[in-house]
Order: structure tokens, then C-alpha cells, then sequence
């Protein structure tokens, strides 16, 4: 059967999966439901199990056992392309096609000769790609590869613009966000932010964001504090920092004591052993 062009309910009940030729399990006992219009964040350590769970809720990888379900149906009962047709990703490392600047936003809905023009100026607006499409010679239509006659490179950042234009673009009903600024500089990460979290560009959207950085995940409604392929804590910001002992306090604290100025020795007080 063909996915859904939108989807209110997201389940995983009881997932478990491991990966070939591993004895650990990735996912051990998942459980969470995803709706329409919530925004989630998964975070916790290397190797926990943030973006396994992102790709099986994508319907790239199926469970062992337990089940994924986009309202009611399990995936594993879908056509493999259409559901990927409704899920846009924006990865770490983006592709870098050696198309025109539009084209490499348009590729997310399969075509590069056509473009709503709406779509493409407000996808290139929040994820900060309308700078860097400006700046280019010839706009929209500057092909991005030096293998061309008049190609531009561009840098990591600008392609990570580039990148998350292209996920917004697509307009899918999950939209999964893994570590999209991880190459952006401060500012454009905030701009970033304030736009896709604070902003909207759909609102009946699923967005889930993985992120180490925590103060990315803040106005998430809901983040899940993942830690050896299960879930250990899961709430609001707010309801997370308030937990006595709690894993998500002790890492967000410990972040935000990085950005704190360092006292410096008083004048008076010598700086060296007399």
C-alpha cells in the first residue's frame, strides 16, 4: 500500500533492532508516540541510539520486533518508496549535488526543471540559503561544482544551508533533523533555529531534531534522553531540569557552564607565589 501524504499519529511500541554482526542491541524496548505539529528532540551520548530510532521512524530500517505505525498502519505494510517520498532528512553531512543552486533544493521532490517558487524563497529564508544563493554569480541558477565552466564551491556552512533548504523544501509530513548545524557558524545555527523551532513552515509537520547541542533543543515540546538503546527520561525542557539526579540536567548544565566568563584574579592578589 502507498504512504500517507500526512500522518497525525506516529507510534513505536516496543522496538527492538540490532544491527548485523553486532551483540548489543541499538534500540532495546523504544516506545513514544509522535503527533502532528510536535516538535521532538533526541539527544544523549555517541552510539545511544538517536539516530537508529530516527531511521526506523523513517521506515529506512524495520524493527526486530515491536512495531512502527503511521496512524494505525505498521510500515512494513507500506511501499518502501512512497513512505520515503513522506519523510524529509537533513543529515550532518549534506549531499552536495553538482547542480544549479535551485536545483540542489528542488532534488528533494525528485525533479530539477520545476519549482514553486513560494516554497523555494521560504525553505531558502529559514534555513539561511537565500545569503548564500545571493552572493553567487548567477543566483539561483550558479551551478555549485567546479567540475563547470563558472561552478562555485562553496563551504561547508553554505552547503549545510543549502542542505536544510532542501529538507524544508520537500514539505514532507516528518521532517528529521540530524545534527543540521553541526558546520554552521553561531549566528546562522540561531537563525536557523529561531525559523524552524520558533517559526513554522508547516504546521501539521512531525519535526524530530538530534542534536548534542542542548540549548538547541529548549523550545522541543518533547525530548527524549536516550542512553544505551533506551529511553531514560522524557518531557519539556523545563520538566527535565526539574528532575532530581537527572541525566538531561547534569549534560545541559554542564554546557551551559562552558559559555560562563571565568572570574579573574582580583587586582590586589598577586598572580604568582611571592
Amino acid at each position: 500500500m502507498q504512504a500517507p501524504s500526512t500522518v497525525g499519529r506516529i507510534t513505536l511500541d516496543d522496538v527492538h533492532f540490532t544491527y548485523p554482526g553486532k551483540e548489543a542491541a541499538a534500540l532495546n524496548g523504544i516506545s513514544m508516540t509522535l503527533t502532528a505539529g510536535q516538535k521532538v528532540a533526541f539527544v544523549g551520548l555517541n552510539g545511544s541510539g538517536k539516530s537508529t530510532c530516527a531511521k526506523l521512524l523513517a521506515g529506512l530500517y524495520e524493527p526486530e520486533c515491536g512495531s512502527v505505525r503511521w496512524d494505525g498502519t505498521d510500515v512494513r505494510e507500506m511501499d518502501a518508496q512512497s513512505l520515503h517520498r513522506q519523510v524529509a532528512c537533513v543529515l550532518q553531512e549534506p549531499v552536495r549535488f553538482p547542480f544549479s543552486a535551485l536545483s540542489n533544493i528542488t532534488a528533494a521532490t525528485g525533479t530539477l526543471t520545476q519549482a514553486d517558487p513560494a516554497r523555494t524563497l521560504a525553505a531558502a529564508r529559514a534555513s539561511g540559503a537565500d545569503a548564500v544563493i545571493a552572493s553567487l554569480p548567477d543566483t539561483w541558477e550558479t551551478l555549485l561544482s567546479k567540475r563547470f565552466k563558472g561552478g562555485q564551491q562553496l563551504s561547508g556552512g553554505q552547503w549545510a544551508k543549502i542542505a536544510v533548504a532542501r529538507g524544508l523544501y520537500k514539505n514532507a509530513p516528518l521532517l528529521l533533523l540530524d545534527e543540521p548545524t553541526a558546520s554552521m557558524d553561531p549566528p546562522s545555527e540561531h537563525a536557523f533555529y529561531e525559523a524552524v523551532l520558533r517559526g513554522r513552515l508547516r504546521e501539521d509537520q512531525i519535526t524530530v531534531l538530534i542534536s548534542h547541542r542542548l540549548a538547541s533543543v529548549v523550545d522541543c515540546d518533547t525530548i527524549y534522553v536516550f542512553d544505551e538503546g533506551r529511553i531514560t527520561e522524557s518531557g519539556s525542557h523545563e520538566e527535565l531540569m526539574a528532575l532530581e539526579g537527572g541525566t538531561y540536567a547534569a549534560m545541559f548544565t554542564l554546557q551551559a557552564g562552558g559559555y560562563r566568563a571565568r572570574s579573574s584574579a582580583p587586582l590586589d592578589k598577586p598572580l604568582t607565589p611571592s
